[in-house]
């Protein structure tokens, strides 16, 4: 009897002949043999993720992982995410990797940076289904992203409710003009300004944590501004931010909001260090996509939504609950 996985051929009669010490070699052919069809049978999607924000990307690789897997795809992406060292230029090259790999559509979160992505996404042979963010591209196979404004909006709502007499928030933008941090800076500002605070706003901070604190430390330092509160509008900023203000021993001196989750967060909110931060649902948006992925497979000529989910928020409260 011949077993054959790929290129590998095992002779299970010979096996046989050599005894029951080569018992596990015959369970493994028989293993290979029963999965093949299985393995070869999982069709491709491909994620391609953005730079900033990586226990973000992290769990939304997860989750869009768990959800493939779920409809039956196995899903490309660039393994462990380290989205602090990624060249948003270097998505063209994943686009084509995606392609050679034949994947059957790709879950894309574009860059800004990158100049005629329209006509890119346009040729693709494939289906593109937007996340997360959106820099004035058009999907006909949907989108989902969270809703950035009422980020910024609800995030000055909780620094108001817990401290109604703020009359000046420094907020520390990201370097980029990303679209996302774009929409939730305007969010907070026109919130913020309608209730007659004064938003002023300290250095651009890139995607580096390491550097973006080395930058805040010093500014605050020499600086010394004036300011109530503080807003920073992504996982890095917020990260940044926070590891200089310890560093300078202010952490908690002021209430400051964030944006995003990871250890250092939530530690900072059981702490008291961090009033609260505002979160995006990656489970429900990963669940989305891949559907809207397999959605354009199966049906092509449909058209696809457009869909924006609400963030919660993540307080010391909420923490105490999740026990």
């Amino acid at each position: 009897m011949i077993c054959r996985y790929g290129s590998s051929v095992f002779n299970l009669s010979s096996l046989l002949r050599n005894g029951l010490a080569l018992r596990w070699h015959i369970l493994l052919c028989v293993a290979l043999l029963c999965c093949s069809p299985l393995l070869q049978a999982r069709e491709c999607l491909s994620f391609i993720y953005a730079s900033g924000g990586r226990a973000f990307w992290a769990n939304l690789q997860e989750n869009i992982a768990q959800e493939g897997a779920r409809l039956g795809y196995f899903i490309y992406d660039r393994g462990s995410v380290d989205s602090e060292h990624l060249i948003d230029d270097a998505q063209i090259e994943l686009l084509n990797v995606a392609i050679a790999r034949k994947c059957r559509a790709i879950i894309l979160a574009p860059s800004a940076t990158i100049e005629n992505y329209n006509e890119i996404l346009r040729f693709l042979p494939v289906p593109v289904v937007l996340i997360d963010r959106n820099p004035g591209l058009s999907s006909q196979f949907g989108a989902v992203a969270s809703d950035q404004t009422a980020i910024g909006s609800q995030a000055w709502e909780q620094l108001k409710k817990s401290h109604p007499d703020i009359r000046r928030v420094l907020v520390f933008p990201n370097q980029g003009k990303v679209p996302s941090t774009e929409q939730r800076m305007a969010g907070f500002a026109i919130a913020a300004e309608k209730d007659h605070v004064r938003v002023v706003y300290g250095p651009e901070l890139d995607q580096s944590i390491g550097r973006g604190r080395q930058v805040v430390r010093t500014w605050l330092y020499t600086q010394q501004p004036q300011f109530d509160a503080i807003f920073t509008p992504n996982e890095s900023t917020t990260s940044a931010v926070l590891l200089a203000l310890r560093q300078l021993q202010q952490a908690g001196r002021h209430p400051f909001v964030g944006v995003d989750r990871s250890p250092l967060i939530l530690e900072a909110i059981r702490s008291g260090e961090l009033l609260a931060s505002m979160v995006q649902d990656t489970e429900k948006m990963a669940k989305i996509a891949v559907q809207m992925a397999n959605d354009a497979i199966r049906h092509p000529s449909r058209s696809g939504r457009n869909v924006l989910l609400p963030p919660f928020v993540l307080n010391r409260e909420v923490l105490r609950n999740a026990r």
